[in-house]
């Protein structure tokens, strides 16, 4: 494999204008309750928020297109399952942040990662390996029993007749390389965006069926004056995003006025957001935060539960004191339809339990 800087400076271009919806008045309220405005999409449950949605597919292909070179560039895409069982009880199942197909069979397979891992490398080289693997349709079930009229020189041939697959990685921290020895080892290029792909010794592409872009966080350390780029504003958003109280005036666009709707706690229902609470936190605790930390998750996943008990009681609260109101003043009406009609005084108070004071007042 051979690893290839991508240029920045050329703009992908963003996804025709969709109509942002206002949030509704229950988000409004929701809001009100909520510490930050806007998810942290380094965590998973925060990037699949953001970029797994069927209505965030735009989002995810203009985001996509931002980062990938201009020979890999993405028309349209659907998801696919993102989990997949081992075939035994020997091979571990695969869950991966999102994965989607283009129309031409191509394979995405897309991950924010948020912490240092070992054999990371490795791993994403398993996963892709995996992904064409599958395409093997000797394996797909709902084959067994078909009647197959091809010859087997024909279905030979089809097996290994694969669509590439594509791993792209945000990456929340340097990625290091391998050295002959399999020891780990720093890339000597500083770069944003490493393209790896499978190349000669020449440095000319051999196969184009996996190839991998890893985008390196924390290099990416421009200012909001300093943005030119449309990868630069995607970086800008995803890095800043759950520090932002507005839009920045730069990011005035549809697609990251979508992206930033998408991306608000008050738009998410309250079972969505509780979920996401609970996921932000489960993440806090797997990775061995401090002891003050995980106590301030615990407690502010806490105040967020107490928050929505609160808001459910007030709620109820409400719908009785408003049913009672109905119910008194069904009874007063009666009690002057009983008063018309000639009912004495100490009828009316039997039947409706009225005192003669709010009967002589009707």
């Amino acid at each position: 494999m051979k690893t290839t800087d991508t240029d920045t400076t050329a703009a992908a271009p963003a996804p025709a204008a969709r109509a942002v919806p206002a949030p509704s008045a229950a988000s409004v309220m929701l809001q009100g309750n909520c510490e930050r405005r806007y998810i942290d999409p380094t965590f998973d449950a925060g990037f699949k928020r953001l970029f797994g949605q069927e209505a965030s597919k735009e989002l995810l292909r203009d985001f996509l297109n931002s980062i990938l070179p201009p020979e890999r560039q993405i028309a349209s895409l659907f998801f696919r399952n993102s989990e997949r069982k081992g075939a035994s009880n020997y091979e571990r199942d695969i869950v991966i942040d999102l994965a989607c197909v283009t129309p031409a069979g191509e394979t995405f397979i897309v991950e924010m990662q948020r912490v240092r891992q070992k054999y990371f490398l490795n791993r994403i080289v398993f996963y892709v390996c995996e992904a064409i693997r599958s395409q093997d349709p000797r394996l797909d079930a709902s084959l067994e029993g078909a009647e197959d009229k091809r010859t087997e020189a024909e279905i030979e041939a089809d097996i290994y007749k694969l669509a590439p697959v594509y791993f792209v990685g945000i990456l929340n921290f340097l990625c290091d390389g391998i050295d002959p020895q399999g020891n780990p080892r720093w890339f000597k290029e500083e770069v944003l965006i490493r393209n790896i792909g499978l190349y000669d010794q020449n440095g000319e592409p051999v196969s184009n069926l996996m190839q991998y872009t890893l985008v390196q966080m924390p290099r990416f350390t421009k200012t909001e004056s300093e943005l030119v780029t449309h990868t630069d504003k995607w970086l800008y958003f995803l890095k800043h995003l759950k520090s932002f109280g507005d839009i920045p005036g730069i990011l005035r666009e549809p697609v990251f006025e979508q992206a930033f709707h998408t991306a608000e706690v008050a738009a998410m229902t309250p079972d969505e957001r509780w979920d996401y609470l609970h996921a932000r936190d489960s993440v806090f605790l797997s990775e061995g935060v401090r002891a003050q930390g995980i106590l301030e998750a615990k407690a502010e996943v806490r105040a967020e539960l107490t928050a929505k008990l609160a808001e459910v009681e007030a709620a109820a609260a409400a719908e009785l004191a408003a049913a009672a109101a109905k119910a008194e003043q069904e009874k007063l009406d009666m009690a002057r339809q009983m008063k018309s009609k000639g009912l004495s005084a100490a009828d009316i108070a039997e039947i409706t339990g009225l005192t003669h004071a709010e009967i002589a007042a009707l």
